[in-house]
């Protein structure tokens, strides 16, 4: 099975069919992941446009765990768990990918939803109590476990909207309809699907 490159790899571009700037021959690290695609930064060399397909790279050398991503590791956090955020740190702490943001100081004593796990190095999403206001990504190190959240299972709607399928709700952004509900209205919509089709 082929390696699949992850942040902190140190790799060697091979190939550049993808219209990176970094040149064949050039050796860089993996700052970011995206999909099937890999940012690659070269000492000294651009800092944008520098993607890479799989193929074309060589692994040099595989990034060692930071501390942040062994503490990520044993809190085993997934979306829906329910946890505090204890104080603040500063800016790639313990390879923490990220900078703390004033806005981020609001969590700190705050028990909030996990909205997503981020294995590159970027911590942990947490649900905002605000709307208006982006979900952070906090530090592992920042973290507490306070328990368990519900199962559920994430569906893509459409391009802009997701849903979290629980087993007596369905949420899709700030709204919620029950399973019951739910059911009724996949009632409704067949019997009208019928009427007009």
């Amino acid at each position: 099975m082929a390696y699949k490159f992850k942040v902190g790899d140190k790799v060697k571009i091979i190939e550049n069919k993808w219209g990176s700037r970094n040149e064949v021959g050039d050796v860089g690290e993996i700052v970011e992941v995206y999909k099937s695609g890999y940012r690659v930064q070269v000492p000294g060399g651009p800092e944008t446009d520098t993607w890479s397909i799989p193929i074309e790279l060589e692994l040099v050398k595989q990034a060692t765990m930071t501390i942040h991503d062994q503490i990520l590791a044993e809190l085993n956090l997934k979306p829906g768990d329910i946890v505090k955020v204890t104080h603040k740190v500063p800016e790639d702490n313990l390879g923490w990918r990220a900078g703390w943001n004033d806005s981020m100081d609001d969590y700190i004593g705050q028990e909030t939803e996990v909205v997503e796990v981020n294995k590159e190095g970027f911590g942990v999403r947490l649900k905002s109590s605000h709307t208006s206001t982006l979900n952070w990504n906090f530090p592992a190190q920042t973290i507490e476990f306070v328990r368990r959240g519900p199962e559920y299972k994430e569906m893509q709607i459409s391009k802009d909207y997701s849903a979290k399928v629980y087993a007596d709700k369905i949420e899709v952004g700030c709204q919620t309809i029950t399973i019951e509900d739910f059911k009724k209205l996949q009632k409704l919509v067949n019997e009208m699907t019928k009427k007009f089709w």
